[in-house]
């Protein structure tokens, strides 16, 4: 029917979408259209003209709509948007699962959508608790279970509240407001695993070789002199 917006707004556009009934009266060249036997509308009058502006006073029944839509060059087909997960919480599939006693909320308890005690058919400690199901699907509330205008539990409305979701357990995940600026739930996010970086070798260090004392010197012996076999012998006799 029509487009209205602003084309330098990132393309967004409103459609506005006019529809025409035609189960009380007939439309132009009505009948020149091939219907099947028994389906012919032959038994109508001719729609009055103009139509109605609101579609309520006189026949024909009309509707309308309005769907805000971008327009973009043509090209390559792009994959359809992955659908948003329904705000609507999943059903509980009742099993036969086996009887547990109770579980003390003050000692902590299992939980589901990350908000009260609704899973404790996983177990009554931390460790089966976490282990029940994929990885994030559960979390362990140590103070157990809280009311419902606490935190937002999972799967829930965080559009104008995308501090509030639920943030009382451990495990491998949390949750996280994610969405658009139309619309948010509290879903699961896994938390990063923890990196640890490689141990630094510590430094060795060579050998020193000892140092190599040096050996003692010794001096060759003095020779002692000898006397001459020429000297002459002196007398003091007379």
């Amino acid at each position: 029917e029509g487009l209205y917006g602003d084309p330098n707004n990132d393309n967004l556009v409103l459609l506005q979408w006019h529809w025409l009934t035609g189960n009380s009266c007939l439309h132009a060249d009505y009948d020149q259209y091939p219907f099947p036997p028994g389906w012919s509308p032959d038994n109508m009058g001719q729609c009055p003209l103009p139509y109605s502006d609101t579609g309520i006073e006189v026949p024909p029944e009309q509707f309308w709509n309005c769907a805000e839509v971008q327009i973009i060059k043509a090209g390559p087909t792009t994959p359809a948007p992955t659908k948003s997960p329904s705000s609507t919480e999943p059903p509980t599939i009742e099993t036969d699962a086996p009887t547990k006693s109770p579980v003390d909320p003050a000692n902590g308890c299992c939980s589901q959508n990350y908000q009260s005690c609704d899973a404790t058919w996983c177990g009554d400690n931390e460790s089966a608790c976490l282990s029940c199901g994929s990885a994030g699907d559960k979390t362990w509330l140590y103070n157990g279970g809280v009311g419902a205008g606490t935190c937002i539990a999972r799967y829930g409305d965080c559009t104008n509240d995308v501090n509030g979701c639920c943030d009382i357990g451990t495990g491998p995940g949390t949750l996280e407001c994610v969405g658009n600026e139309y619309y948010r739930q509290c879903m699961v996010s896994l938390n990063p695993a923890p990196t640890t970086s490689p141990p630094t070798p510590s430094p060795s260090s060579s050998p020193v070789d000892a140092p190599t004392a040096p050996s003692p010197q010794t001096s060759s012996p003095t020779k002692s002199p000898s006397a001459s076999s020429n000297s002459a012998l002196f007398s003091t006799g007379n």
